[in-house]
């Protein structure tokens, strides 16, 4: 635990350049008495400004702060302000806090005098129990840092709780946007609040860089299987190639087949033709019998005056004529007939044969069709994948 012990101060405020005035401050409770004016409220500015490096309010950027040369004892145009703060750490170190000011009287245009306020570097000392002592020329905005560190105590908490001006104790009834602000500073929040933003911001990069990375590998999967499925499609050309090459060998057997029936089909035709001019021809021999009897009828003049039994022996002999000549005209009938049904059967088996040939030469087209767009299907997989 951080405890003040000692507080010096010179050309502050009313507290005159001429001499250091120091305050010991007894633990556990130091009281500050007197009347208005007597400094009590520049005791507490000098503490804050000691330790966090903040002029009080009203102070006119530092020129009401620093003890005014004019009202001073010693003619002078400049007075040198100075505020020293020793205070003990927890492990006895003896840290003391030293602050240097100074306020001018210049003259300037039209001789009218005008202040200027500087603050000089600050320095610590520190003193620990058997060590060698620590001596620190630093500027202020880093004195300021320092402090606070050496003290345990956050700044905030050193200004506006500790150290809090009387004309800014009120800043609890400030505006809501300024009371967050101060508060986050003394519960030390910000930092938190910045970090909890960083891990937010960092957590949607990351959830970023896992949708980015989940797209790259939904896109590769997508790209696996599109290879898969074109390698299943490339294997199922092949084998629908290979089937298609065994139906093109079993095709052109059955062309062969059907090349040898068209071939028995002609002979057959040539046959029912061979029927059809022996048919003609017997048509024709039919019709000059029937001529020659008409011819034999028309030259029978008068009636035979032969015997009966001649008669009935010429008749037996013409009807012996008559059978042979009508079982002469049915053979050649029936022959006929033979040669009309070996005619309609080569027509059948002709028709059965260019049907065949029609489907056979129309199968032949397809799979010839199909294996061009195999074989530029496949081209266009091998082109697409280098292979």
């Amino acid at each position: 635990m951080t405890t003040i012990d000692r507080l010096g101060i010179q050309g502050i405020r009313s507290y005159g350049p001429e001499q250091e005035q120091a305050i010991t401050f007894t633990p556990p409770l130091t009281l500050i008495l007197g009347p208005n004016g007597s400094g009590k409220t520049t005791v507490i500015e000098s503490l804050r400004m000691a330790t966090c490096g903040v002029l009080p309010p009203n102070s006119a950027s530092g020129q009401a702060f620093v003890h005014d040369p004019r009202v001073s004892h010693v003619a002078s145009t400049e007075t040198k302000g100075k505020i020293r703060l020793r205070f003990l750490r927890g492990n006895g170190t003896k840290v003391t806090v030293s602050r240097l000011f100074q306020l001018s009287n210049k003259k300037g245009a039209n001789r009218v005098e005008k202040q200027q306020y500087k603050q000089f570097d600050g320095s610590i000392e520190m003193k620990t129990k058997g060590e060698k002592d620590t001596h620190i020329n630093n500027k202020c905005a880093e004195i300021d840092k320092l402090v606070p560190e050496l003290m345990c105590v956050s700044t905030a908490v050193l200004q506006n709780v500790i150290f809090c001006h009387q004309e800014e104790s009120n800043w609890i009834l400030g505006e809501p946007k300024v009371l967050k602000e101060k508060f986050d500073a003394i519960f030390a929040s910000t930092r938190y609040s910045k970090a909890l933003e960083q891990v937010k911001k960092t957590q949607t990069e990351l959830k970023s860089t896992i949708k980015d990375k989940e797209r790259d590998e939904a896109e590769e999967k997508q790209l696996k299987k599109h290879a898969h499925e074109t390698t299943q499609k490339l294997r199922k050309c092949e084998a629908d190639k290979t089937a298609a090459d065994q139906k093109t060998e079993r095709l052109d057997v059955e062309i062969k087949s059907s090349d040898s029936k068209i071939s028995k089909c002609n002979e057959g035709l040539q046959t029912l033709q061979q029927g059809k001019d022996h048919a003609k021809h017997c048509d024709e021999r039919i019709a000059w019998n029937h001529k020659e009897m008409q011819k034999v009828s028309n030259r029978i003049t008068s009636q035979m005056d032969d015997s009966k039994e001649e008669l009935l022996k010429a008749k037996d002999e013409i009807e012996k004529q008559l059978e042979s000549a009508e079982d002469s005209r049915k053979k050649d009938k029936d022959e006929v007939e033979k040669t009309r049904e070996a005619k309609e059967k080569c027509g059948e088996t002709l028709h059965e044969s260019e049907s065949q040939l029609s489907r056979a030469t129309a199968e032949l087209d397809v799979m010839k069709g199909q294996e061009s767009e195999r074989l530029k299907l496949a081209k266009i997989i091998a082109d697409q994948f280098d292979m």
